[in-house]
């Protein structure tokens, strides 16, 4: 790190104290503590599940090759669904290849693989198409076939009567993967809706009974003692925030020194051909104490990384507190810190 400043305008001195922590993005083996893999599921009803694929090495993420995002809310395709489900199963090798759309495709060999062992027979006309997102009747079937299911004459849901995939989604109702659509309407299914990505890791950790390790529930939330700190949970109280470099800011649970949040500078730029930093600017009013805190000032700071050290970030977060010193029980000294 070259330098670390903020910057208090004006007359008023204030002791300013700038938090820097240096957390590792997943690069290749780590010791991960429950909830601590991917930085974009915390908080998320499908957390564990998630967590428990990526422990026994079914999904590796959505961003290579940092692989410290899940992307969950992002809709699941069907090249993603047959990569998933290749590596829960462990399917052989084949050396046919059953479809003519997916040469270009990253899970082509998975693909094959499912094709090979029943569990797909692709989209039509030859084709497999990979990068179309998977309903969620599509997928029930490809559990069924997967998993060879027993057939059942109870009807689980009410609004898949005219699916042509109605059988399996009983069959992996009973089956226990699925629980239908709607935590609040458990007649429902709905068949025709693009499945995310959170809710294929529940479904996959169910079918294949993996452990679910609880995640650790977040700190509780700080006081919000002044208008630009992050205990909000996002950056909206700050005036500007500006990132140099090929980097993005969030805010994030985890790790975190104090508090429930901080905020984490992430530099993307692998090859070392770009510096990264943040500049975030609040300026006036600052909220209750003008005496302390005036209009006319500003605080800004500014955090640069110099160097590119792949698979890093950089974590920086504001906290206050006011301290008063005594001497003889009296007060002759206050200092606010930030």
């Amino acid at each position: 790190m070259r330098y670390t400043t903020l910057v208090r305008s004006r007359t008023t001195m204030l002791l300013v104290a700038l938090v820097v922590a240096v957390a590792l993005i997943p690069a290749i083996a780590a010791a991960y503590s429950p909830g601590d893999r991917f930085i974009d599921d915390d908080g998320n009803p499908h957390e564990a599940a998630i967590e428990a694929l990526a422990d026994e090495g079914i999904t590796k993420g959505c961003n290579p090759p940092y692989n410290n995002r899940y992307c969950p809310a992002d809709k699941l395709t069907r090249g993603e669904a047959a990569s998933l489900l290749d590596r829960a199963l462990g399917l052989p090798n084949t050396s046919k290849d059953f479809f003519t759309d997916d040469n270009n495709s990253i899970h082509e060999d998975s693909i094959n693989r499912m094709a090979a062992a029943g569990i797909t027979e692709g989209c039509g006309d030859g084709r497999f198409c990979a990068w179309q997102s998977l309903t969620r009747g599509e997928a029930a079937s490809l559990f069924d076939r997967a998993l060879n299911l027993p057939n059942t004459s109870t009807d689980y849901f009410d609004d898949d009567d005219s699916s042509i995939h109605e059988g399996a989604i009983n069959r992996i109702a009973r089956a226990g993967i699925t629980n239908g659509c709607d935590p609040d309407d458990s007649s429902l299914f709905c068949p025709t809706k693009e499945l995310r990505r959170d809710e294929v890791a529940s479904l996959i950790a169910r079918a294949f009974d993996l452990d679910l390790t609880p995640i650790p529930p977040p700190p509780p939330p700080s006081t919000v003692i002044w208008r630009g700190d992050v205990e909000t949970g996002d950056v909206s109280q700050w005036r500007s925030v500006s990132v140099s470099g090929k980097a993005d800011v969030q805010v994030v649970t985890s790790p975190v020194r104090n508090g429930r949040y901080a905020l984490r500078l992430n530099n993307w730029d692998v090859d070392g051909s770009h510096n990264a930093g943040v500049r975030m600017n609040l300026q006036g009013p600052f909220g209750a104490d003008p005496e302390n805190l005036p209009n006319d000032g500003y605080y800004s700071a500014w955090y640069y990384i110099p160097f590119v050290f792949e698979g890093h970030s950089n974590i920086f977060q504001f906290k206050q507190s006011d301290i008063t010193k005594w001497e003889d029980g009296e007060p002759v000294e206050h200092v606010r810190r930030m």
